[in-house]
């Protein structure tokens, strides 16, 4: 397939004709390769739907490897969302005026997100060291 438009319009006709015929595996196949792609594109409500669709159809059937596609597909979601707010929770704690709480729920937060390997601007030792300094302030 030449561009996304061509591979879109294919994946389309196959989830449809997938239908037709009551080829569940291919209609779960295609709708999987759609959220693929419109994860590829940054539309991630339509890569939401699409690939919530395909994980349906495919538990249904229990196509296993399918599934865990499909799952590693929505975890590439999750870590797009992820590393924007670890990215935001590092500013915050540096803010000397952060209730010490919020601080205390905001390094838990980060800490759990670099041990799942979400890039946090900072490693955790340097994390450690600046949420120590912003406290002494």
């Amino acid at each position: 397939l030449h561009n996304d438009q061509e591979a879109e319009a294919f994946f389309g006709r196959a989830v449809r004709i997938a239908r037709e015929i009551g080829d569940r595996s291919g209609e779960a196949d295609g709708m999987y390769r759609l959220g693929q792609m419109a994860a590829d594109a940054g539309q991630v409500e339509e890569a939401r739907h699409r690939l919530l669709a395909a994980l349906h159809l495919a538990n249904e059937i229990q196509e296993i490897p399918l599934l865990l596609d499909i799952l590693l597909a929505f975890a590439g979601l999750l870590v797009q969302a992820v590393e924007p707010a670890a990215r935001m929770l590092t500013a915050l704690l540096l803010q000397p005026q952060l209730a010490e709480q919020r601080r205390q729920r905001a390094t838990t937060a980060l800490v759990a997100l670099g041990e799942a390997g979400v890039e946090t601007a900072y490693p955790a030792m340097e994390l450690a060291e600046l949420v120590r300094v912003a406290q002494t302030h």
